[in-house]
């Protein structure tokens, strides 16, 4: 791929007369005041990089082949002319011996690289579940160059996280404080900040902060960033589940947000509630299934919310709502479970690397059948360890005399097996990783089958 510079984003007509183009949608202005028809824009991403390959091959190989021809006759008299290389001979010859100056012509701006890397690890619109931010995909005919540097930023920064790469770091920071330039010129204009690529820009940003996470500072980015995205989102409609890909925009947003508020334990806004299940019929299971955790979620962060502003005191009156939300977690994993069982593959040899084990932190991993499904797992693992987190330290406070011991019979036990699947969930966790990370290869002699379980079988008793 060689880089063609930075392209024109005006329309066919005004490149063709050479005018500026406002590049008003649908149709810019000069094309309407000069009654012609706009054809629209290019694809930005699509006229970044042109494949050369062909051509820089045929350019080696014709080279080659001529200097061999030259060497060939200087050496060769009309008596041996036999002794000759064929031409095809030497097209071969010539393929086999120029892979450098193939690379050289191959070589990208390190730009190209990091948006290359962010597309194919973070979007995946390929396979049959999309990444991260799949609903990228959808909206690559995008012309923001706030959007591409914020790619190029996060590219360049998880490159620099594989690589160990000091200067990748600095020219990841670099490239991020350019995105958040023009983020910030973008969110002044009124019109740009109701635009779904304001939402995108400001969410990519939060995740440059998640992947170069080194201190508190980062911390507290990241959650600017999820503040400013709260406010986007307050000043825009809500999409349903019919406008898909903007609503997916808005769970990838939410996600975020609600993470933040769990963190800093403090109230979701009540607009983030999930779909309730009766206007889910055109989403698939795997997400209406998200909207349910996300309804618990909400109801958690509430909780942590109240109990961190004193709203709720005594134990007497925490427990018993954590022990609900404990019951309705439990659950929705169990459903979950019927719908997208995982397998438990368990290590048996570590002795000889390569292997699995070297990508496994306990004995044991799961697989699941796509990326997006350990993503619910894993937020209602999570879940359940800060919901035994509240009931452990609620329980501390309780006097031996409080109605709690006689209300749930034996409530040590109850505890103790909220601890025991607290921890489950953790090493649960752990095992997903690997697969969420893409970054194990599945050998026979290296794993054994386990029959999965669910979580709930720890302590749904």
């Amino acid at each position: 791929m060689v880089y063609c510079g930075k392209p024109s984003k005006g329309c066919n007509e005004c490149r063709r007369r050479k005018i500026k183009c406002d590049q008003t949608e649908p149709s810019c202005l000069q094309c309407s005041k000069g009654g012609r028809t706009c054809t629209g824009y290019r694809n930005q991403l699509d006229l970044m990089f042109r494949d050369e390959t062909r051509k820089t091959a045929h350019k080696a190989s014709t080279r080659t082949s001529k200097q061999r021809n030259s060497r060939s006759a200087c050496q060769s008299t009309p008596t041996n002319s036999t002794n000759a290389v064929p031409s095809t001979k030497l097209i071969t010859l010539a393929s086999s011996n120029t892979p450098e100056e193939v690379s050289r012509s191959l070589s990208t701006s390190l730009n190209q690289q990091a948006i290359c890397f962010f597309l194919h690890n973070y979007v995946v619109p390929c396979l049959p579940t999309s990444g991260r931010v799949g609903y990228l995909h959808s909206l690559q005919s995008t012309t923001s160059d706030a959007v591409v540097a914020c790619m190029a930023s996060v590219g360049m920064a998880t490159l620099a996280n594989i690589n160990y790469s000091a200067d990748l770091r600095i020219a990841a920071r670099e490239q991020y404080g350019h995105a958040l330039s023009l983020t910030n010129a973008m969110l002044r204009d009124p019109v740009k900040a109701r635009q779904p690529t304001a939402l995108d820009t400001v969410m990519l940003l939060g995740m440059f902060e998640v992947v170069t996470c080194r201190s508190n500072r980062s911390l507290s980015s990241w959650r600017s960033h999820h503040e400013g995205a709260l406010a986007l989102l307050k000043i825009n409609s809500k999409p349903g589940p019919e406008d898909i890909i903007n609503f997916r925009m808005f769970v990838q947003a939410r996600g975020q947000i609600l993470s933040s508020c769990l963190l800093t334990s403090s109230r979701a806004p009540p607009f983030l509630q999930g779909v309730p299940r009766e206007q889910q019929g055109c989403l698939p299971k795997s997400e209406g299934l998200l909207e349910d955790v996300t309804t618990l979620l909400v109801k958690l962060c509430n909780l942590r919310a109240e109990i961190e502003d004193r709203s709720l005191v005594s134990p007497e009156d925490i427990i018993p709502q954590a022990f609900a939300q404990e019951k309705d977690f439990t659950a929705l994993f169990s459903e979950l479970w019927e719908y997208y069982p995982y397998n438990t593959l368990a290590v048996i040899d570590r002795e000889t690397p390569p292997s699995p084990a070297d990508e496994v932190y306990g004995k044991y991993y799961h697989t699941y059948t796509d990326y997006f499904v350990p993503n619910i797992y894993n937020a209602i693992r999570g879940a359940r360890i800060l919901v035994t987190e509240i009931i452990e330290e609620a329980a501390a406070k309780l006097s031996p005399s409080s109605p709690l011991y006689a209300q749930y019979g034996n409530l040590p036990l109850l505890i103790e097996q909220s601890r025991a699947a607290a921890l489950q969930a953790a090493i649960d966790i752990c095992a997903s990783v690997p697969y969420d990370l893409g970054s194990i290869e599945m050998k026979r002699k290296d794993v054994m089958r386990i029959d999965g379980f669910p979580l709930s079988s720890i302590y749904d008793q």
